[in-house]
């Protein structure tokens, strides 16, 4: 109300006095005579709390991804109920090879694989 006063025109003051009830020629609000340095300390270490509960959501989420299959196992072989992708640090592994069969001819006889 008081930022309400101080507008010319008077109609947000009196649409708040007609919603509290109030009279429009209330007193001012007065200023609180406390210094920042005189208020209470808080007793809560919001730090604290705010990490502790970072690392609660850290490990919830890092539990979540480990039982969560990254990389689903290739559905052609049927391999799914007796293989799974190794992962580490939520990263799946990965291998590329490369086999080169020399009796075959001048050029050899080259196979890649990625896994």
């Amino acid at each position: 109300m008081d930022y309400a006063k101080e507008q010319r025109r008077g109609l947000m003051l009196s649409k708040i006095a007609q919603w509290v009830g109030v009279d429009v020629n209330a007193p001012k609000r007065k200023a609180s005579g406390t210094t920042v340095d005189e208020w209470q300390k808080s007793s809560i270490d919001f730090e604290k709390d705010s990490q502790l509960m970072m690392d609660e959501a850290q490990k919830k989420e890092e539990k979540d991804i480990q039982d969560k299959e990254l990389v689903p196992v290739c559905k052609t072989g049927n391999f799914s109920k007796s293989h799974k992708v190794y992962q580490e640090n939520m990263k799946p592994w990965d291998a590329y090879l490369t086999k080169v069969d020399l009796r075959n001819g001048i050029y050899g006889d080259y196979v890649f694989y990625k896994i």
